[in-house]
C-alpha cells in the first residue's frame, strides 16, 4: 500500500461524515489529478480569509472567519469537538493526548503528502462544503472534507484559506456589526 493509499484512508475515517455522496465518488475525487496551483497563488473567485476567533454561541460553537483586511466575516457553525481543536491550534496548545487532525498533521510531517490549501467551495443544503488541495509527488488531488476539518488542519500546517465568493456572497457578514468594526 503506497504512502498516498495509507493517507486517503486516513482521511476517509475523519471526513466520511462531511462527505457528500457514495464512498465510490469519493474515491473517485481523491484520484481526480488537478493542475497545480500554488496556495500563495489566489485562485479566481476566492478570497482568502483567516480564523478570527471559536465563538459559543446560543446554537452551539462557531468558528468565525474574516477575509484578509477584515471588512466581511463568515460564521459556520461547527460541533463542540471541532471548536476545541481549532481553537487548541489557533492559540497553539496542545492537548493530552492526540486528537484526530494531530494524526494527520503527524502523517504529513512523516510522509511526502503535502497539504497545500484549503477550501471552502459551497453552501450545499445549508452545509458548508470543503476541499483540501493535497500533493503526493507529481500528483495534486482534491479531497472532499469538513469545513471545521479543513480549517483545523490548515491551521497547524499553515496553509491558506481559499472562501468561494458565492459563499461569502451567501453567508458573510459586514464586518461593521452593531456599530462595531470588528469581532472583540
Amino acid at each position: 500500500m503506497t504512502k498516498t493509499n495509507l493517507f486517503v484512508l486516513a482521511m476517509v475515517g475523519l471526513t466520511m461524515t462531511g462527505c457528500t455522496g457514495s464512498l465510490q465518488s469519493f474515491k473517485a475525487s481523491t484520484e481526480e489529478v488537478v493542475q497545480h496551483q500554488p496556495p500563495e497563488v489566489m485562485p479566481n473567485g476566492f478570497v482568502e480569509m483567516r480564523v478570527l476567533a471559536v465563538l459559543d454561541t446560543d446554537t452551539g460553537p462557531a468558528v468565525v472567519l474574516s477575509d484578509l483586511p477584515e471588512r466581511v466575516l463568515l460564521p459556520i457553525w461547527i460541533g463542540p469537538s471541532e471548536a476545541l481543536a481549532i481553537s487548541l491550534r489557533l492559540h497553539d496548545q496542545p492537548f493530552q493526548r492526540p486528537l484526530t487532525h494531530d494524526l494527520l498533521d503527524t502523517m504529513f510531517r512523516e510522509t511526502e503528502v503535502d497539504l497545500l490549501s484549503v477550501r471552502i467551495d459551497r453552501v450545499q443544503g445549508g452545509t458548508f462544503v470543503a476541499t483540501l488541495q493535497v500533493q503526493d509527488g507529481d500528483r495534486v488531488f482534491l479531497i472532499d472534507s469538513r469545513p471545521s476539518d479543513s480549517i483545523a488542519l490548515a491551521l497547524s500546517q499553515t496553509v491558506s484559506i481559499w472562501v468561494s465568493e458565492t459563499v461569502v456572497d451567501i453567508a458573510g457578514l459586514s464586518s461593521r456589526v452593531r456599530g462595531r468594526s470588528r469581532i472583540p
